[in-house]
């Protein structure tokens, strides 16, 4: 297993964890929603099952936004040599290690730190199209590009 293979695996498997995470707190809200009990305090309990819904609906939209990572990650092409940086890229420089598929931020794997960005971000797009020995001004920092896996 390459390393771009098994970092895209490890992150597959957080966001997964997080996929069923949410699962979880949404089917819990709802069983609560359900068996709330209507009170005398009528408004009371309305406001409560509203509530309850917001949040539900917050979880939901978490649930989709983490699914489309999901699917973004899968379709990264581990035997597609990367010239440049790109999506689905690992590049190497001398201020860290980026690998270009999604925004989720820092991962630790073997003593490595990786972060995990996407095209869209400003060092995501700063990075992107640029091959191995160039260099870059990011903010105010100059980094080179060692290698791009």
């Amino acid at each position: 297993m390459t390393e771009k293979q098994f970092l895209a695996e490890h992150l597959l498997s957080e966001l997964n964890l997080k996929a069923d995470e949410l699962r979880q707190v949404i089917s819990d809200a709802k069983e609560s929603r359900a068996s709330d009990t209507k009170s005398s305090a009528g408004d009371k309990f309305e406001t409560g099952r509203s509530m309850m819904q917001m949040e539900i609906e917050k979880n939901e939209t978490q649930l989709f936004k983490t699914l489309k990572l999901i699917n973004e990650i899968k379709k990264i092409n581990y035997l597609k040599p990367c010239a440049m940086a790109e999506f689905g890229s690992l590049v190497k420089t001398n201020s860290g290690n980026y690998f270009i598929a999604v925004a989720f931020g820092k991962l630790h794997l073997n003593n490595l730190e990786y972060y995990c960005i996407s095209l869209a971000s400003p060092i995501g797009q700063a990075l992107n199209n640029h091959t191995v020995n160039e260099s870059i001004e990011y903010m105010g920092k100059h980094i080179v590009i060692l290698d791009i896996l």
